[in-house]
């Protein structure tokens, strides 16, 4: 039999370990027996200590706080996913031009506008009279792939799938000679 040397805590130090408990639950795919012993609970009697802290309502509260920030945070990452295909979705090539052949200077693109490029090409041509022209090749993001992506995480699509979802519909032969003429085909 283990003797019982538990040391008093202290309500922060409780606090701290209710904290480290509900951290490594909600991350360890709901392991309770993982989690107490990552709290600092004996590793023997973690299963009851977990069932024990599962059943605190202190404990209940910062699940539901830890939940909530990470909801933010995926809403917040959500968010950026959003915004960045907008950006790729909407941009318009023209806004790189001070007018129609003169290009605007890279440090003069806004961050949105640099985004929108995949790749930039120089090219260096002498003419026959030995005058160098230099010539660049700007390529944006699929900007059609962009507006799908944007559809697809926006749900615009939801609909049109759901009109695509043909019900089986039942008919009623009230005639019994055709009834039985369609079941002998």
């Amino acid at each position: 039999m283990r003797k019982n040397t538990k040391l008093p805590m202290d309500r922060k130090s409780v606090e701290l370990r209710y904290q480290r408990f509900v951290k490594e639950y909600m991350t360890n795919g709901f392991n309770g027996d993982k989690a107490a012993v990552s709290a600092g609970y004996v590793e023997e009697d973690a299963r009851k200590q977990a069932f024990v802290l599962l059943a605190r309502e202190e404990v209940q509260r910062l699940m539901q706080e830890f939940q909530n920030e990470a909801t933010k945070d995926l809403d917040s990452a959500y968010a950026k996913i959003i915004k960045e295909q907008e950006a790729l979705a909407y941009h318009d090539a023209a806004d790189i031009f001070n007018d129609w052949t003169d290009l605007k200077k890279f440090d003069e693109l806004t961050r949105i506008q640099k985004k929108c490029i995949s790749e930039i090409d120089t090219k260096v041509v002498t003419d026959k009279n030995g005058n160098k022209n230099e010539y660049v090749r700007i390529k944006f993001h699929d900007k059609g792939n962009a507006l799908k992506e944007l559809g697809k995480l926006t749900g615009a699509y939801e609909l049109d799938n759901s009109q695509k979802n043909v019900q089986s519909v039942n008919i009623i032969i009230s005639n019994p000679d055709l009834a039985d003429q369609l079941e002998s085909e």
